[in-house]
């Protein structure tokens, strides 16, 4: 988990009050502090390396856009610019920047509001973005779907809200201005046991219809690749981080609060900042095998239908309209028609059903059609002395 209060930052025992120097001769001496920064340091660089991709899947795969879109860039901004908000704040408070510990309180409560939305908008990512992506291509309006993940996204949004209002209120009881002020720790252990609970059983919803969209995409002859393998994958990195979380938060209900060792707080962080970069990394994945074509009933109702008439081997093929038009003014004589492959001349095919006159054949492009983190609210922690 990251430092709240202190906690985890290092820089326990000093007085509180302003630096009167940049340097940091006592900085980074705790091995907690040194931990968690080298954890925003490499999550900080995997979002930049993602962002980077993500432009270059976006330029090479242009179908990707549906799903590498703003909600997907608009995640990368938030978690890339809450992990460098804490590698500046750490550097402030260890090197007494100013009024380090107000201003890294103050920068603190700035990435508690910006990660977590960041964490909504993967679940957003995962219950629409896929989806939607995935059940285009099947065509119909798809109204059920689009209500129960709206409504169940609004609710888990609603809740979001709450639990960046309660936690950035615990962070400022900490700062000169909110001293007195008596933290609400046990309701926000509790609000965010709830939130997790609904992120959880969002996420597996929205997980169980991709798998259910893809078999009915196969079913009905679309190509699926390996989709429903990344999906899973996909699931188990999304599962994977909300249990450690939801253990986490277990582990601080009632009197067993910071039972568990430094070492385990600090391996549970990185493991649930890196399987949320994961499950960033598979959407990006995804995002170049999901089929942007249309429905396959509309594709069939819009494609063309042509007969091939037989001929010799040596001969162009030729298409012809399935009913001939008569009474239509035919042109100019077949002598006239130049610039026009004809194929062989006709006196060389005998026995050969003509179909309509020469003037309604009608050359057509041969062409094989393709088918298409760390959680940063979940404990408070109590304020150490600085």
């Amino acid at each position: 988990m990251a430092p709240k209060g202190g906690r985890g930052g290092g820089g326990g025992g000093r007085s509180r009050g302003y630096g009167s120097s940049s340097s940091c001769p006592e900085g980074f001496s705790d091995s907690v502090t040194i931990a968690y920064f080298v954890f925003y340091i490499v999550f900080f660089l995997m979002i930049l390396f993602i962002m980077m991709a993500a432009a270059r899947t976006r330029k090479r795969h242009p179908h990707a856009k549906k799903l590498v879109g703003w909600t997907y860039g608009t995640a990368l901004f938030l978690y890339a610019i809450g992990y460098g908000l804490f590698i500046l704040g750490t550097c402030l408070r260890e090197c007494q920047v100013g009024d380090y510990i107000n201003d890294y309180l103050a920068i603190a409560i700035t990435a508690g509001v910006l990660l977590p939305l960041a964490e909504f908008l993967l679940l957003v990512l995962v219950v629409w973005s896929l989806n939607k992506a995935l059940r285009d291509p099947l065509g119909g309006r798809q109204f059920l779907f689009k209500i129960s993940s709206a409504a169940m996204l609004a609710v888990v949004g609603c809740i979001t809200c709450a639990v960046i209002g309660l936690s950035s209120y615990n962070t400022w009881t900490a700062t000169d201005d909110g001293r007195g002020s008596d933290p609400l720790n046990s309701e926000m252990q509790q609000l965010s046991l709830a939130y997790y609970i609904l992120y959880l059983l969002a996420s597996v919803t929205g997980s169980a219809i991709s798998v259910v969209t893809i078999l009915a995409l196969r079913s009905h002859g679309r190509p699926a690749g390996k989709l429903i393998a990344w999906v899973i994958v996909l699931g188990v990195s999304m599962f994977f981080w909300l249990l450690l979380v939801l253990i986490q938060l277990g582990s601080t209900l009632g009197d067993t609060f910071n039972v568990w060792s430094v070492e385990t707080y600090e391996a549970f962080a990185f493991l649930i900042g890196f399987f949320q970069i994961f499950s960033l990394i598979v959407i990006l994945h995804l995002s170049k095998s999901v089929d942007s074509k249309p429905g396959v009933a509309q594709e069939a109702y819009n494609q063309p239908t042509y007969t091939n008439t037989a001929q010799p081997a040596h001969a162009q093929p030729q298409f012809v309209r399935p009913q001939p038009q008569y009474g239509v003014n035919q042109g100019p004589s077949p002598q006239q028609q130049y610039g026009v492959n004809q194929g062989p001349p006709p006196q060389q095919q005998y026995g050969v059903n003509q179909g309509p006159t020469p003037q309604q054949h009608y050359p057509y492009n041969h062409t094989a059609q393709t088918p298409a983190l760390q959680n940063y609210y979940t404990v408070q922690q109590p304020t150490t002395s600085v």
